[in-house]
Formats: C-alpha cells, sequence, structure tokens
C-alpha cells in the first residue's frame, strides 16, 4: 500500500508533468485548459466525473496512464463521490506568484492603476503590452503576433467586465508565467514587454521638450559596454560579443543593421528606449546616407579599436 507521502509526491510529480505539457503549447494553454474544463462542467458546480475529466484531459494533449490518472483524479476529489474540483486542480497546475513574480506584477499595477481607482482597465494592460520586446521574439524563438494573441487571450480570462482589480491582476499573470518556470525569465518578460523598471533592463526615459541632449544619447554608449561586458562569456572579448548579436538580426549577412534589427539587437542587452530617443541614436550612428548601420564600424568606435 503507497503511504500517503508517496502518493502526495506522485501527484506533484503528476502535476509537474501537466504543467510541463502545457507550457510546451504556449502561455494561453493553462486559460485554455481552464476553460475546457469548465465548458465541460454543464451543471456549473465546478465539478467533473473522473471519466470527464480524463476526456478534457486528453482533448488538451495530456496522456497518463489509467493509475496516474486515477490518482490525480482522487487528489483532487475532496468530496470522495468521483467527482474532480476543476477550480482546484487548474490552480495547482498554474502555480501561485511567489514574492519576486509578485513585486514586479505589483508594481505593474499600480503603474496603470489611474488615481482614485481600485483596477486596471484590460484597455490599458493592453496598450501597455509590447510583444515585439518579449525575448522569445528577440531570439526569433517565436512572433510577436502569437505573443500578442496569446498574451489577449489570458487577457479576456480575467477582465470579464473589462477591468481587473489586483486580484484578477495577480490571477492574470500566475496564468501567463504559468508557461516560464524559471523566476528571473518571468522578472524579464514583465520588465521587457511592460517595460517595467528592474535592475537587469535598463530603460531610458524620454525628456521633456526641446532637443534631445547629446549627453543623453552618449549615456547609452556607456550602459551598453557594461551590459556587454555582463554578457560576455568565458575567453570571448566584450568586442565579439557585441559584434556576434548584431550578426544574429543582420539576416542578409550585409554586415549592416537596419533601424529594427539595430533595436531588437539593443533589446537584446535590455536596452529599451523611448521610440524618439531610439530613432535619434540610430541615426546618429549611420554614416553613409544608405539607412543602416555597419556594425562592425560602431563595434570598433566603441571600443577603441582602429579600423
Amino acid at each position: 500500500m503507497t503511504s500517503p507521502n508517496a502518493a502526495a509526491a506522485q501527484v506533484q510529480a503528476l502535476v509537474k508533468q501537466v504543467r510541463a505539457v502545457l507550457a510546451g503549447k504556449g502561455a494561453a494553454a493553462f486559460v485554455q485548459l481552464h476553460k475546457a474544463l469548465r465548458d465541460a462542467d454543464r451543471d456549473g458546480r465546478g465539478l467533473l466525473n473522473y471519466a470527464e475529466f480524463e476526456v478534457v484531459l486528453g482533448r488538451s494533449g495530456i496522456f497518463l496512464t489509467r493509475p496516474q490518472m486515477t490518482s490525480l483524479a482522487r487528489r483532487y476529489d475532496p468530496t470522495r463521490t468521483r467527482s474532480v474540483d476543476i477550480n482546484a486542480f487548474v490552480s495547482d497546475v498554474a502555480g501561485r506568484l511567489n514574492g519576486t513574480r509578485a513585486r514586479i506584477v505589483d508594481d505593474l499595477f499600480h503603474e496603470l492603476l489611474r488615481p482614485g481607482t481600485t483596477a486596471v482597465t484590460a484597455q490599458a494592460a493592453l496598450e501597455r503590452f509590447r510583444a515585439d520586446r518579449h525575448p522569445l521574439v528577440l531570439a526569433g524563438a517565436m512572433s510577436a503576433a502569437r505573443i500578442k494573441a496569446e498574451f489577449i487571450e489570458n487577457l479576456q480570462a480575467f477582465a470579464q467586465d473589462g477591468t481587473l482589480d489586483r486580484d484578477a491582476f495577480h490571477g492574470l499573470f500566475t496564468f501567463v508565467g504559468a508557461s516560464t518556470p524559471d523566476d528571473d525569465q518571468f522578472v524579464k518578460e514583465i520588465a521587457y514587454v511592460f517595460s517595467v523598471e528592474d535592475k537587469g533592463v535598463h530603460h531610458f526615459q524620454r525628456r521633456e521638450g526641446g532637443e534631445i541632449d547629446p549627453a543623453y544619447l552618449a549615456s547609452v554608449a556607456q550602459v551598453l559596454k557594461e551590459k556587454v561586458r555582463q554578457k560576455t562569456r568565458g575567453s570571448e572579448s566584450e568586442a565579439y560579443t557585441l559584434t556576434r548579436v548584431f550578426r544574429h538580426f543582420d539576416l542578409d549577412d550585409t554586415g549592416t543593421v537596419d533601424a529594427d534589427e539595430w533595436t531588437r539587437a539593443l533589446e537584446r542587452f535590455g536596452i529599451l528606449m523611448p521610440d524618439k530617443e531610439g530613432a535619434a541614436l540610430f541615426q546618429a550612428h549611420v554614416t553613409d546616407g544608405s539607412g543602416r548601420i555597419a556594425y562592425g564600424d560602431f563595434v570598433n568606435d566603441l571600443y577603441g579599436i582602429e579600423h
């Protein structure tokens, strides 16, 4: 007979297995599973019998052996009536916001919160969301369109009246972050796509009025050099590290990058700039009127390497 501790460990392992399967399907997979379970709950009691539960999981791409399925279902059958509590199950699979995650989510919540209100609007969250700055997009692993679609699907699930109070906001980002097991990576994603200040991301703020101060743009070079230094591996030189990243975005292998490629390369090092300042910085390094930067020359100039 299996001991209670062994049974609990087995269920915990199964929950992690389900979480891993869903994470591989994308950030919207968790809310999709929750919706599928609720749709199968015809009487709205929040319960499914074991057979219904197994069918929904199978349709969601989660296939367990019969003993595994029975163990999982029994864990979420508080009344011992062969009825699975679907909300408790999904809550465990999605996990919870720990202190590290909750801090940046709360920072974002208060930034989006309008004076005199206790809830943020879905529109404000969506307007702030920049899918093109998501680390998976910057790495070329996923399209910005898919990242945005997944966020919208999660957002709609938690902002049914168009607003999110703090609890709903936490719920949203619990589901959003369920596909990102690493806390540092989660924080990085939120910092990037919502421009929330984090120690790993440098946000250059817009100056009000007038021309852009050259000293303001010059400061980017110093920050960039420090970011490059932090990312340089082993015996690799800092100049090579920076060149390697530019080359990654130089898809046509011309030795040059356009404005979009330039911006994405800087974002890879955690440097985010308002559009006006970003454009000014780019133009400051276009030397031949081509609308492109020869990044080899830029790297040489940055590190004082003779051409």
